[in-house]
């Protein structure tokens, strides 16, 4: 008599209901003793992977017929309930049957294996006991069988291992990816929330609200200021400002107004090597003003549609005056107000030639032709009268292209420059 071992793998166990259900696969070891009455099962372990461990156990009715002779049978049962592993796998193994087989084939085998050592070392080392072959002699069926199937199950494990392997990986770069974005988004929403907050509670509110200058720092057809309100239809206006011009020869336009029939409604310009003009409906008057020194000066021009009379005025002098400049022309209503750019089309088509270059502040409009007196008064600072059209509000102008906004003294610049 001599014993061997019998090693069984079952993929898909059968089995009586509601049993089958629950058994996802089965592993069985056998000891076979060989004697003259046929084999017999002396030692056996029946390894059960399955979803619930209720019900399984060594009294069970369906258990193989070639262990219910072993003497004291070995039932491990490895349960994979489905609550647990949806708890506690990673989410490459979840979504069912195919997740369960994976997870419980991987458990399997670490729990198998030593199974195997210890029914080894109970047979005796059954492979001792048969009759060694003969050099050359043809390997027997049983063993080529064995062989065949420790090979198919290599393969087998190897690409469980490979598929948990790449199942990791794709969860991993998954994960990288929504982190990623997600890390973007909270960026962009952050950005966006502090441009909020400064432009809610910024720097950009000066007390008085009159109290700021543009600044144009280079001279170029992108950086400008626009006054938000536009004109009513005028017969007469007087427009002031103080400025400091930088440029090295022509300060180009401090200001423009366009509509849509006319783009140079109103003008005021120095270009190149030519003389300071106010164009109104593209009629031209030149002004005998100096504003080239680089320091601040209070300028003001002053209109009458009654036989198109003018006159100009700087640091509170006037210092040309005349008529017929568009005589018994009314100003148009609903154009655009732009600081720092000549307007070749309504509110666009700047050039860069004809750009300001420097710093503007209190740009006010009124009506009709201020007094000399009143004009005196507002660059001596000895007045502070605000425009009735047009008034210097920081929440009524806006900066475009890196022009920008400073906090500005009128009366205090003037005196230091």
């Amino acid at each position: 008599m001599h014993s061997s071992l019998v090693w069984l793998f079952q993929p898909d166990f059968e089995g009586p209901p509601p049993f089958s259900q629950q058994v996802l696969m089965s592993v069985h070891w056998c000891i076979l003793e060989h004697s003259a009455e046929g084999p017999r099962c002396s030692f056996s372990i029946l390894l059960l992977i399955a979803t619930n461990g209720n019900g399984l156990g060594r009294e069970s009715p369906w258990l193989p017929g070639l262990c219910r002779d072993a003497a004291a049978p070995l039932l491990p049962i490895i349960p994979c309930r489905r609550a647990e592993r949806e708890r506690g796998q990673p989410d490459g193994l979840r979504g069912g049957p195919g997740g369960i087989a994976a997870a419980c084939l991987l458990l399997s085998w670490f729990v198998a294996v030593p199974l195997r050592l210890v029914t080894w070392l109970l047979a005796g080392n059954p492979r001792q006991e048969l009759p060694a072959r003969t050099n050359g002699s043809a390997p027997t069926a049983p063993a080529l069988a064995r062989d065949a199937l420790h090979t198919k199950m290599e393969q087998l494990e190897e690409q469980l291992l490979s598929k948990i392997l790449t199942l990791q990986k794709e969860r991993q770069a998954a994960s990288t990816d929504r982190s990623q974005q997600q890390h973007n988004i909270e960026k962009e929403l952050n950005s966006l929330q502090n441009r909020v907050t400064e432009l809610e509670h910024g720097p950009l509110g000066y007390s008085p609200p009159d109290a700021f200058k543009v600044t144009i720092p280079v001279q170029n057809n992108y950086m400008y200021a626009r006054v938000k309100k536009s004109l009513p239809e005028l017969y007469a206006f007087t427009i002031c400002m103080w400025l400091k011009s930088k440029a090295l020869a022509g300060i180009g336009t401090p200001f423009s107004y366009s509509v849509p029939s006319q783009a140079n409604e109103i003008v005021l310009l120095e270009w190149g090597t030519n003389p300071l003009e106010l164009l109104i409906n593209d009629k031209v008057a030149q002004l005998p003003l100096s504003l080239k020194d680089k320091a601040w000066h209070h300028v003001c021009v002053a209109w009458t549609t009654r036989d198109g009379k003018w006159s100009a005025y700087q640091d509170g002098e006037q210092r040309g005056a005349g008529e017929n400049l568009a005589s018994w022309h009314s100003i148009r209503p609903q154009g655009i107000i732009i600081l720092g750019q000549e307007q070749d089309t309504l509110g666009g088509r700047f050039d860069a030639t004809q750009a300001f270059v420097g710093e503007l502040a209190q740009f006010g409009v009124w009506d009709h032709m201020l007094a000399p007196a009143e004009i005196l008064a507002l660059a001596n600072c000895t007045s502070h009268l605000q425009g009735n059209v047009i008034q210097w509000d920081d929440q009524a102008v806006e900066v475009f292209g890196g022009a920008s906004k400073a906090g500005f003294a009128a009366c205090e610049e003037g005196r230091k420059a």
